[in-house]
């Protein structure tokens, strides 16, 4: 594919027929030059220049015959190429249109061909102080002293004119559109695309562009950057068309081209060829999708992705940028006595759902403060063979990297002396204050974070009472006292005997 010439805001085919209304011959270079072009609405500083493609010989109005040549051997290679689905041209270089031919389509292929051929304007204005006119509010500009003939207008304001034919001038009315750009985040929880969304530390995250085509623009290239904190999937991109008839999957190397510079995440160069087939009622889906991974922002001001499209020539003209966020959030939990005072010695795993499942994977930070810090592994860490997931030690705890999201966490070792938990406790992460620990005189307000509490029993009681116990030890002496006697006795014997 050729080389995409970047900005164009006003291209237009104009026929122009600048003679009286009966029949004359109108030879380029030899007729009288008093052709004119009006150009309304321009944007004053944009530069707009004029590509004479075919001579007018001669034309009839009375029947409305016109006869065409080919002006140079240019332009007549571009209409026996990519131009032969428009026009025909015969054996004598008479150019004849082709029936329902587009002609938007024509203009667009026209003008890129001149800029890749680097076949020079006719003429070119600036439209500033000197050049602008205006009528009843109206700026214009205009070209004069021209042949006639058939003419592509190019502006490097980006948008195309529409296809006239006047006598003896030829006006141009601006009355196109700019493409825009519309960049959505899938919230995973609903599914809906909306311009934020939050998302746990390791999880897939979809983002969804919409370029809504402006009528005449070309040259469209789509710029995408993440934050550090997103990582791009590679190969992710699926690019659609949108239209009132249905929706076309686009071939990439075919439709489009996608680079990754160093300075963007992805850069997407759309094939001019087919973006001329497009109108201004289709849209272009892009979908691919990044991983949140360890560096992201927790809480703050989230994880950006921005988008925005250059069109036209030069690359002079930029959409808005459009940017999404992806939030992920902490958590924070205490282990607690009866008497909500804090309580060391327990161990936590942490899981998605009330009952079975798997742990969610845990990386063990730098403890902050009296807090023991733990984040959310990525997968890419979960996947090491060597990865052990970090075991919750209690009693504060900050959890980092949480989607706003239910979670469970299950007690698998108790304080020595309590009693272990007898199934999860739910904690719901909501991204507000509520989800950080609030403490008054030591005290755990259970309104704030999580408070896990243990229960103690007393030492079961012994059998019997006191009495008994009493009784127990005066025989045991009386026991100890016999045999000491019976000892004494024996001994004694021996010595007699």
């Amino acid at each position: 594919m050729k080389k995409i010439f970047k900005m164009m805001f006003v291209l237009a085919l104009l026929l122009v027929q600048l003679v009286p209304s009966t029949l004359v011959n109108a030879v380029s270079g030899t007729n009288t030059n008093n052709g004119k072009i009006t150009i309304n609405n321009v944007s004053e500083d944009k530069t707009y220049a004029i590509y004479q493609i075919l001579q007018l010989e001669s034309y009839n109005t009375d029947t409305n015959s016109y006869s065409y040549k080919v002006v140079s051997d240019t332009w007549k290679t571009f209409l026996n190429g990519a131009g032969s689905a428009y026009v025909e041209v015969n054996e004598q270089d008479y150019v004849t249109w082709k029936s329902g031919a587009d002609e938007i389509a024509f203009s667009k292929l026209a003008l890129e061909y001149a800029k890749e051929n680097n076949i020079p304007a006719t003429k070119t204005i600036t439209a500033n102080v000197e050049t602008i006119k205006n009528n009843a509010g109206v700026d214009y500009i205009e070209f004069t002293d021209l042949n006639l003939g058939y003419y592509l207008v190019d502006s490097s304001l980006g948008t195309l004119c529409g296809l006239t034919t006047t006598k003896p001038n030829a006006s141009v009315n601006e009355k196109n559109t700019v493409p825009t750009v519309n960049k959505e985040v899938k919230e995973d929880s609903s599914g809906e695309y909306t311009d934020s969304n939050t998302a746990q530390i390791g999880q897939e995250v979809e983002f969804k562009t919409t370029i809504t085509i402006g009528e005449g623009a070309i040259n469209y290239v789509l710029y995408d950057k993440m934050s550090e904190g997103l990582s791009y999937v590679p190969n992710s991109i699926i690019v659609n068309k949108v239209a009132c008839d249905g929706t076309e999957s686009l071939v990439t190397d075919t439709n489009y081209t996608v680079t990754t510079p160093s300075e963007y995440t992805f850069v997407i160069t759309f094939n001019n060829t087919y973006i001329a087939t497009l109108s201004d009622t289709d849209k272009l889906v892009v979908t691919y999708k990044a991983i949140l991974n360890d560096k992201a922002v927790v809480e703050g001001n989230g994880n950006p992705n921005e988008t925005f499209l250059k069109y036209g020539d030069d690359t002079n003209h930029t959409t808005d940028t459009d940017t999404t966020l992806t939030y992920t959030y902490d958590f924070e939990i205490v282990k607690t006595k009866t008497d909500y005072k804090i309580l060391t010695g327990a161990e936590f795993a942490l899981y998605t759902s009330a009952t079975g499942g798997t742990a969610i994977p845990l990386i063990a930070l730098t403890d902050e403060g009296d807090y023991k810090v733990y984040r959310v592994a990525t997968t890419e860490e979960a996947s090491d063979p060597e990865f052990k997931s970090a075991v919750i030690q209690a009693g504060k705890v900050i959890i980092r990297g949480l989607d706003k999201d239910t979670y469970y966490l299950e007690e698998t070792k108790a304080p020595e002396g309590y009693n272990k938990l007898p199934a999860r406790v739910d904690f719901t992460v909501t991204g507000t204050s509520s989800d950080d620990l609030l403490v008054t005189d030591e005290v755990y307000q259970t309104n704030h974070g999580l408070v896990v509490v243990n229960k103690t029993g007393a030492e079961l009681p012994s059998t019997g009472g006191i009495g008994t116990m009493l009784f127990i030890l005066i025989g045991s002496v009386m026991v100890i006292g016999f045999g000491i006697l019976l000892v004494t006795k024996l001994r004694m014997a021996k010595i007699e005997d």
